[in-house]
């Protein structure tokens, strides 16, 4: 009789046991369901943001293109183009087309530009550092980049946090430049050669002696930041390029050659 109890009271608790187990299965599975629904998601936004990121690249060299050739930057020597350089805007600023300008050249890092202060979050998502009751986030990042006077690309996506912004900076106005800078208009006489060799071996012609000469191209950056539906996926992607025009007849003659793209976090 005491041995069919036993019986019974063990096979109870090993049942109880086995249920408790399931429990922990089913938990436990259910965990890496979500888990990889949040990580699927999140690699969704990221891609968003990032295809919205190329959109306004695309749309900022356009941009790039259409000022340097309404300011006739091919034609101009070099004396000229450094003034169009350097009026562009105030130093160490952005003006209210997204252009920026720094005397220091590319160790100006405009698009990190930040102080502690009561900014604006771009969307309730987004997650700032705090300093007391104040935030502290980049220029670029505030609503509607107001701050930094960045460009806004308006992709028509209302589900995003907010729209893409971009900032360009002219960092060399004269690039591959001339052995001779006092006088030379258009390429010939004293010109060095225009080419870079790439890492495959093969040159990139930046501009050409001769006849149909090139001038010097112009050296462009580039940056856009881009969110995706959450205020916290980011993309900051950064393109340096340059500028010439072929012929000298219209913008759509323009070269854009890209020299580097990265993504800067």
């Amino acid at each position: 009789m005491n041995t069919n109890k036993k019986s019974t009271g063990t096979a109870l608790a090993m049942t109880l046991l086995a249920l408790a187990m399931m429990v922990l299965l089913v938990a436990g599975l259910n965990q890496v369901v979500v888990t990889q629904q949040k990580s699927a998601a999140n690699n969704a936004d990221y891609l968003m943001a990032q295809s919205y990121a190329q959109m306004a690249l695309l749309d900022a060299e356009s941009t790039v293109r259409s000022f340097d050739y309404t300011n006739n930057m091919e034609n101009k020597d070099f004396a000229a183009r450094t003034y169009v350089e350097s009026h562009i805007t105030t130093n160490n600023t952005c003006n209210s087309s997204g252009w920026c300008y720094s005397s220091s050249g590319q160790s100006w890092q405009p698009w990190l530009e930040s102080e502690v202060r009561n900014s604006v979050i771009p969307c309730n998502s987004y997650t700032a550092k705090k300093s007391g009751s104040n935030n502290i986030m980049p220029f670029i990042d505030e609503e509607s980049g107001i701050a930094l006077n960045a460009h806004v690309f308006d992709s028509q996506d209302t589900s995003l946090c907010a729209q893409p912004r971009y900032i360009m900076e002219m960092l060399n106005p004269n690039f591959i430049g001339r052995s001779n800078l006092t006088n030379n208009i258009i390429a010939g006489a004293g010109q060095e050669g225009g080419n870079i060799t790439q890492a495959n071996g093969a040159l990139l012609q930046i501009y050409k002696n001769g006849t149909n000469a090139l001038p010097s191209g112009r050296l462009y950056r580039i940056t856009v930041r881009a969110f995706g539906k959450n205020g916290n996926t980011r993309v900051t992607l950064q393109e340096y390029l340059v500028i010439t025009t072929r012929n000298g007849a219209t913008v759509s003659t323009s070269d854009i050659i890209p020299l580097s793209v990265r993504w800067l976090y």
